[in-house]
């Protein structure tokens, strides 16, 4: 039975790597190219961009669930009379397949236009590391350095005059056992501590822009903290869930930053 999970996994993975190869790296490049002939402007091209990486968020995470007989439920706001507003996205971090889930539900809520802070490693992945280039993600390196809160101040403002979102893992690394062994604290069991300073600079970028909480729980898939070890995800189920907080406006980011971690906790250790 494990050997039959891992050869469906594998074989999911082969089929999506080829498809973003050579379907989404494709249109990307043709994407270029007609907007190059174009003339568009930097916005314009941003605009197609983003649309594109959303979409095909969508898709592979499509192909990739039908394979191995996966099944995503979405509890999303629902917004019938307008568009969603263009917001500051924070989401509770399990594993690198986490993008892909965030990229669907946000597709899925209407949200065409998207950025995100990502780890600079992200920018040398083939496709999706140009696609982020392109739309102006904040590519950090992690150490605590001013200058990342300069790229995300930058993404913000960015964003701002392409009324684009902006999503941002607090956590700021994916949930592992190792570094949720020297990272958690006794008020914490199913996420690490969310960190402040990235998510303070975007709400002083970003003042007008609501808070949307994404929580993303696993229910009871263990072990898939990276991509070698999705396999756990075989004829499992995972819950994604959105809210817009309603008391953040005026509040420091410490404050609801951290009751918003802990009533996440609080949600997922329920399931």
């Amino acid at each position: 039975m494990a050997l039959f999970k891992r050869f469906r996994f594998y074989l999911a993975l082969a089929v999506c790597l080829t498809l973003l190869l050579l379907g989404a790296g494709g249109q990307f490049r043709l994407i270029s190219f007609m907007d190059k002939l174009r003339r568009a402007s930097p916005a314009e091209h941003r605009t197609r961009i983003y649309a594109w990486s959303l979409r095909w968020a969508e898709r592979l995470m499509s192909v990739f669930s039908d394979i191995i007989n996966f099944s995503m439920a979405y509890r999303l706001p629902v917004r019938k009379d307008q568009a969603p507003p263009p917001a500051i996205v924070v989401v509770n971090h399990r594993s690198t397949f986490d993008l892909m889930i965030v990229y669907s539900a946000l597709w899925r809520m209407g949200y065409c236009k998207v950025r995100s802070v990502a780890k600079v490693e992200t920018g040398r992945v083939p496709v999706i590391g140009r696609g982020a280039i392109e739309v102006g993600a904040a590519l950090v390196s992690r150490s605590r350095d001013p200058a990342d809160l300069e790229r995300i101040r930058l993404c913000a403002l960015g964003a701002a005059e392409d009324g684009a979102c902006v999503l941002i893992f607090p956590e700021g690394t994916t949930y592992g056992d190792a570094v949720f062994q020297t990272r958690s604290s006794i008020a914490y069991r199913n996420v690490l501590p969310p960190r402040f300073g990235g998510v303070r600079t975007l709400c002083q970028a970003l003042p007008d822009y609501p808070v949307l909480s994404l929580t993303v729980d696993w229910l009871d898939i263990i072990g898939a903290y990276d991509t070698t070890r999705l396999y756990s995800l075989v004829g499992k189920e995972m819950i994604v869930e959105a809210e817009y907080l309603a008391d953040v406006a005026g509040r420091p980011v410490e404050q609801w930053l951290t009751e918003e971690w802990l009533r996440k906790d609080q949600r997922l250790t329920r399931t």
